[in-house]
């Protein structure tokens, strides 16, 4: 069935010459056809006729950059997966526009004649053409003689009709562009280079000048009310829909006629006016016609049974779709010629937030890419990473991670495992799984039906004109198999003699690379090459290589029946998010709930060393369980998991409420904190998943006011219920709402979920990463708790501790590097600067404005004598500021797609904050206090979620987003339990050295004793205790003093906030959306 003999020397030359990636797909058959035929009695389904598929004819003289091929390749695909389906006849049209005056303007400068100029223009783009693999039907020219002659006849045809008219024009006309602008398209700018001021087109950028002259007008004026019917009556005539609504705003708010023509005597390049030498055809109605002069028109024409007019689709970027969309259609109607069927407007590749253009220097040079990275991987690049609502980055780092994630390490990995490994031939599998005899196990015929869905949907993908979902769906296929593999261990049970497990080897293998023939059959559009290398490997006869082959077996059911997306409406997105945002709310409010009530319960539980452990155990516990989370929900999905932490979560409030003593209390709250932990990320998470990048910018800034709202409350709340009631209802409020919450998620929330069985699951779990990073984080807080409080720092205690966690750091490192297969945290985010940026803001901003809302309680209850309750609401400034500036930062990124000024704002923000707290005394006033909080406020509330925003942005495949999103969330739960710690330790380290001063005050051994170190924030009402004025300001002032100490260091922890706000790269967020499937 297989024959896995080396290629020949020459054959494997070839490869390496023509693509310097996927060296595992290097080995292989040799010439002989194995037969690979896994449905012999299939029938053959009859081609429907030809696809026509237009590319639009690019500039001239131009040298060509990645944008150009993006449009070749996407064009190219499109026509290669039609023809996979049967359409022999598929037609792909492309070319140059090689008149106007910006090419004539070129050649002039150039000193070189215009046509041979011309020449050497199209001459690079048939090379990319060629060069990329481009099956293009016909390369057309604008100043080929069959163009000429269809320009000529077509103007003639608008003439004769009375379409044409002689007039005066006036306006903004743009000669890089080539058309006029109408007044409220321009504006005034300044250009950087030269300093002068300038009109310029909002649309492009280009520069404009005022041009009055006389010449030949088309009446577009007529067309408006066909133009809008025709787009009411084929509502996706235009994809994507943002297009359509554009075109269809700009045709409602009305149409001026176009001027067509231009005097030749500023413009003699271009094809003449008939019977008017004065004036040359405009450059935009002479190169639109090209698309008729390819089908052979005026000469065949709809009588004829083999023209190919109209085409399916023509395929153009968005800034040219003012030209197609709305003056290509009007002048096709004004000769009654059927129009398009559809065009595909697809955005642009950028580098540094502007579409590549010569006149920038910002270009890719698109050859030396493909020299680069091989043929088939650039292809594969734009295909998978290209934009078609919003525009796309592109960087070769993006490539090289594609490469090494989609290609080398997931369809490479997968062809290493099927056709080197030792332990089984690949052929004894196919011939055994295969035999008459045989019978599948239980779990394959689920497998099939999973590559078959996701073929399916590849199909839909691409009928919508979608070829990124398409080739995620279809690179999901490799990833399911690799998982396949991995779940079922067959390289131990290839050692087995047990029929059981030698059955489940037989089947893997085969459903393995059964599975890698249907990938690489449906990705032969995308990259053709490689795809024909894989599949010579496999054995695949050459004509069971088309569509009809491509599915493991026939689809059974309905193939919609997982759109869970398509499925969801308002009102369940509404009761997913509320269910989401009571989670998140419960979570963050025990964080602060406890601040104003920690003092009662370290009284009432005789136990005043239990201060800093009341809010440290929930933290530490908090950031210690983070990565699990994520790994959990990737291996039994997002909606159980959930589930499981909220029910945790209700269970763990129940202990806390219960707590007879200290160490009850904080074994509750650290199982609570794990919990937490597993809502907090599983919240964002899931946002992630449902909702694209622009989108989600809202929805988490949405959760950011969720937060500070929680962190108001939080505070109030526990000082009302400790004063009124029991600080044991701090935790049986959670239980209600817990419950709410559970209930919802239960009914309403559907996400995407793999049904893995608990053994598998249990296979999974990267146990040495899970360890290893939850004994680093136990030990290094723990160590760092001890240190200078219950042990000093000599201590051989607190040093293992540090140690000890620090080479269980090194161990989880090595680990996820070397050994994880499913590695926890996905070590290649640091190789990107900005992720690096984004992390260290979100670890810094954590140690920084936690410290406020943790820690001014306590100074307003020891320095400003206020209750629970009231310290409470002292704190509400700084809580009220964060929720409303984290949710106007959501909506501004929602808004505009920058978030890298809110972050550099806020950083600066809110390190001014709190150095300004560094200046409390038992004198300030609570005005200035406020005020302080105020401008923390303002800071802090800009960088709880445009930070995860930044790193989502860099992040190159939907699916990776939960294990960038569990990292950040990890790096912040590590700040705030070393914030919370630190703060700890620098106050008490700090009250130690006030004891000379209490007792020069006159204080007795016993108040001395209650404010030691590791005593004072259990007794911050000792001041209010003392009748003696200058004993009560000697307290109140240690405790300012102590303070003090401890926002110095929270103040430079906030610089190096700033710090790493510079490392962050701006990129467009996408308003395009993959939603991930687990």
């Amino acid at each position: 069935m297989f024959n896995t003999g080396q290629l020949n020397r020459s054959h494997v030359d070839k490869i390496k010459l023509a693509c310097t990636g996927w060296t595992l797909l290097m080995i292989g058959s040799n010439n002989q056809q194995t037969g690979w035929d896994p449905h012999p009695q299939r029938r053959v389904v009859p081609g429907r006729p030809g696809l026509r598929t237009q590319q639009p004819a690019q500039p001239g003289p131009e040298p060509p950059h990645v944008g150009h091929l993006y449009s070749l390749v996407l064009a190219d695909v499109l026509k290669r997966w039609h023809q996979l389906k049967g359409d022999a006849h598929a037609y792909l049209l492309a070319g140059t526009d090689e008149h106007g005056m910006k090419v004539q303007k070129a050649a002039e400068k150039a000193k070189v004649d215009v046509k041979l100029f011309c020449d050497q223009g199209a001459d690079q783009f048939l090379d990319l053409a060629h060069a990329a693999n481009v099956s293009q039907t016909r390369f057309i020219r604008t100043t080929d003689d069959d163009h000429k002659a269809a320009v000529d006849s077509f103007w003639r045809e608008l003439n004769h009709r009375g379409y044409l008219y002689e007039a005066k024009h006036e306006g903004w006309y743009c000669v890089s562009d080539e058309t006029f602008y109408p007044e409220s398209q321009i504006h005034m700018v300044l250009d950087p280079s030269t300093g002068r001021k300038l009109y310029a087109s909002m649309e492009t950028g280009k520069e404009v000048t005022w041009s009055s002259e006389t010449n030949y007008h088309f009446k577009l004026s007529d067309f408006r009310d066909s133009l809008l019917k025709h787009y009411h009556d084929n509502p996706a005539f235009i994809v994507p829909r943002e297009r359509m609504n554009f075109i269809i705003k700009e045709v409602t708010a009305g149409l001026s006629d176009l001027s067509v023509s231009r005097p030749s005597s500023r413009l003699s390049w271009g094809i003449p006016v008939p019977g008017d030498e004065t004036q040359t055809i405009y450059v935009w109605l002479d190169a639109l016609i090209n698309y008729l002069t390819a089908t052979g028109w005026p000469h065949k024409t709809a009588r004829d049974h083999d023209w190919i007019w109209p085409p399916d689709c023509q395929v153009i970027g968005k800034d040219i779709i003012r030209f197609h969309c709305i003056y290509w259609p009007a002048f096709l109607m004004a000769l009654d010629l059927p129009l398009p069927k559809q065009f595909l407007s697809h955005a642009h590749w950028t580098m540094n937030q502007e579409k590549m253009s010569k006149s920038l220097g910002n270009v890719v040079n698109p050859f030396f890419a493909m020299d680069r990275f091989g043929v088939d991987t650039i292809r594969y690049y734009m295909i998978r990473d290209g934009g078609i609502v919003d525009d796309s980055a592109y960087e070769n780092s993006f490539v090289i991670a594609r490469y090494k994630k989609d290609l080398q390490g997931g369809f490479g990995n997968l062809v290493s495992r099927i056709v080197r490994s030792k332990k089984w031939k690949l052929t004894d599998s196919v011939r055994q799984a295969t035999g008459e005899s045989s019978i599948a196990p239980d779990w394959f015929d689920g497998w099939e039906k999973t590559i078959n869905g996701l073929v399916h949907e590849s199909d839909q993908a691409m009928t919508a004109l979608n070829p990124r979902e398409a080739s995620a769906r279809l690179i999901d296929i490799i990833y399911e198999t690799n998982k396949m593999f991995h779940m079922n261990e067959i390289w131990r049970l290839a050692e087995s003699t047990d029929p059981k497990d030698e059955q489940t080897v037989t089947w893997t293998v085969y459903g393995a690379a059964d599975a890698l023939r249907v990938a690489a059959i449906s990705l032969q559009p995308i990259m053709p090459e490689k795809m024909k290398m894989a599949l010579d490997m496999l054995g695949v006869n050459p004509q069971k290589r088309s569509w009809e082959f491509a599915s493991a077996q026939e689809v059974e059911g309905d193939p919609n029946e997982n759109d869970v997306a398509k499925s969801r409406s308002k009102f369940r997105k509404l009761m997913i998010l509320t269910a989401l945002f009571l989670s998140l709310f419960i979570a963050a409010l025990d964080i602060t709930i406890v601040a104003t009530a920690v003092p009662t319960i370290t009284a009432d539980l005789h136990s005043p060393s239990g201060y800093a452990w009341i809010g440290g155990a929930y933290v530490i516990a908090n950031a210690s369980g983070v990565p699990i989370w994520a790994k959990l929900s990737d291996i039994w999905g997002r909606k159980p998991i959930l589930l499981l932490a909220v029910l945790v979560f209700m269970a763990s409030s129940i202990i806390c409420a219960l707590a007879v003593n200290m160490k009850m209390l904080i074994i509750g709250r650290a199982v609570q904190g794990v919990a937490g932990g597993g809502l907090i990320l599983m919240v964002n998470i899931v946002i992630s998943d449902l909702f694209s990048m622009r989108q989600r910018s809202l929805i988490l800034g949405l959760t950011e006011g969720i937060w500070a709202i929680a962190g108001a409350i939080g505070p109030i709340l526990g000082g009302v219920l400790t004063d009124l009631a029991s600080w044991r209802w701090c935790w049986w409020i959670n239980l209600p709402i817990c419950g709410v919450g559970f209930l919802i998620l239960l009914i309403f929330l559907n996400v995407h979920n793999p049904r893995t069985n608990f053994r598998d699951g249990i296979k999974a779990i990267d146990w040495a990463g899970s360890l290893s990073i939850l004994a680093f984080t136990l030990m290094l807080l723990i160590g760092l708790d001890f240190g200078g409080n219950a042990f000093p720092w000599s201590s051989p205690k607190v040093i293992c501790l540090v140690v000890f966690g620090l080479l269980c750091l090194g161990v989880f490192v090595f680990s996820e590097h070397r050994l994880a297969e499913y590695p926890l945290v996905p070590l290649n985010l640091f190789n990107e600067r900005s992720n690096i940026g984004s992390l260290g803001v979100s670890f810094f901003h954590g140690m920084t404005f936690i410290a406020g809302e943790y820690y001014l309680p306590l100074y307003f209850q020891a320095v400003k004598l206020a209750s629970p309750l009231r310290s409470g609401a002292l704190l509400a400034p700084l809580i009220v500021t964060t929720a409303v500036c984290g949710t106007c930062s959501g909506v501004f990124i929602h808004q505009t797609g920058k978030y890298r000024i809110i972050i550099w704002t806020g950083a600066i923000t809110l390190t001014l904050g709190t150095g300004l707290y560094i200046s409390m005394s038992p004198t300030t006033s609570i005005g200035a206090i406020i005020g302080f909080q105020l401008i923390a406020g303002i800071g802090s509330g800009m960088l709880f979620q445009p930070p995860l925003i930044s790193l989502q942005a860099f992040v190159t495949d939907q699916n990776d987003v939960a294990t960038a999103t569990s990292t950040f969330s990890f790096v912040r739960c590590i700040a705030l339990a070393f914030s919370i710690i630190l703060g700890g330790v620098v106050f008490q380290n700090s009250m130690d050295k006030q004891a000379p001063r209490l007792a020069k005050a006159g204080l007795s051994a016993e108040l001395l004793a209650q404010l030691s170190g590791k005593n004072a924030a259990a007794h911050v009402n000792v001041a209010a205790t003392l009748r003696d004025q200058a004993q009560r300001r000697a307290v109140e002032s240690a405790f300012a003093a102590s303070m003090r100490n401890m926002w110095i260091v929270f103040c430079c922890f906030g610089f190096l906030t700033i710090a790493s706000s510079a490392l962050v790269k701006s990129k467009k967020l996408s308003r395009e959306h993959t939603e991930t499937e687990v």
